[in-house]
């Protein structure tokens, strides 16, 4: 009888067991999908999220995407939802488990966004797909010119030339900073090993002095920057940008862009009823009243003002004197 009672009570709990494994397994592999999935060991669960500085929100239709962006995809079914948090793999391809693979490349934000939904729904006709950027990107761009740290600099899709202009100044000038202090220790190094040699004013006039104003050295030029962008190339002038606000004359930066940044050859020195007397580079095709608004413009309460303009390199130097209403080609 003992018997019979066990076989009659493992008969009736195998489908419960079998029944609680089942689910269990579901309930797993529901799991398993929500959790935040990514081609390149990217998680969101840590709480925290790249931050970006913007000068404003990024227009899905202006927006390139490319390797290393960060899209976020959640979508929402009649009995369950689905979380990916993906990155676009160095050769540009996005994979969206269970569904497939989408190329991105030259796609704008809003191409891929719609991408991403018509590949979902092909899937899964009734699901709601929600697509957001959600993080940026970070590439190399190539900087060309005649100082020593050109080369490849670090950038972001949300990066003016501003942005890259400043980062490459100052690594310049560190640069420059430093050789100063090497070649000064070695001067000390020199003049102490012949001090019997030199007289007092000789020494001090070989010294290199510790604050030496980088002005005197080469500086990089803000208006005469190029940038080659496939087969195109845009004119750039950061001074006009600053002065003016014109946005065209900074605008993001591209991945693949080749940005060169010559040294400055020319300045004109401007004096008189001006609001910000003092030197400005020169650009080709530069007229009187392109240098007076780059100084700020006139002063009030002036009709008429004479303004003296030199213009010069590092060869030769020229005045001219020129009335207000002339338009003058340097």
């Amino acid at each position: 009888m003992k018997r019979i009672l066990v076989i009659v009570l493992t008969i009736h709990c195998l489908p419960q067991l079998q029944t609680l494994d089942i689910n269990a397994l579901r309930m797993a592999q529901k799991r398993m999908a929500k959790v935040n999935t990514s081609n390149a060991n990217y998680s969101s669960n840590s709480g925290k999220k790249d931050l970006f500085i913007l000068d404003k929100s990024v227009i899905p239709e202006d927006y390139r995407v490319g390797p290393g962006d960060k899209i976020h995809i959640n979508v929402i079914s009649s009995n369950e939802t689905f979380d990916y948090n993906l990155i676009i793999s160095p050769s540009g391809e996005l994979l969206i488990p269970s569904v497939g693979i989408i190329k991105t490349n030259k796609l704008t934000l809003d191409q891929l966004i719609k991408l991403i939904r018509d590949k979902i729904k092909t899937w899964n006709l009734d699901a709601q797909v929600n697509v957001e950027l959600e993080g940026i990107r970070e590439f190399k761009v190539l900087v060309t010119g005649h100082f020593k740290n050109a080369g490849y600099f670090s950038s972001t899709a949300i990066s003016r030339i501003s942005d890259l202009f400043a980062d490459v100044t100052q690594k310049y000038e560190e640069q420059i900073q430093e050789e100063l202090n090497n070649k000064s220790e070695k001067n000390s190094k020199e003049n102490s090993n012949y001090q019997n040699s030199y007289s007092i004013e000789e020494l001090y006039n070989n010294r290199i002095p510790e604050n030496i104003d980088l002005i005197d050295f080469k500086k990089l030029s803000k208006r005469n920057i190029k940038v080659i962008r496939a087969n195109d190339t845009i004119n750039i002038d950061l001074q006009r940008f600053q002065s003016t606000g014109d946005i065209s004359q900074n605008p993001y930066i591209n991945q693949g862009d080749i940005i060169n940044i010559p040294f400055i050859e020319y300045k004109n020195y401007i004096y008189g009823g001006i609001k910000n007397a003092g030197s400005y580079e020169y650009k080709y095709g530069d007229t009187l009243e392109d240098l007076i608004e780059l100084s700020g413009g006139l002063k009030k309460d002036i009709k008429e003002i004479k303004v003296e303009i030199i213009h010069s390199n590092k060869f030769d130097s020229k005045s001219t004197y020129l009335s207000l209403g002339e338009k003058k080609f340097f």
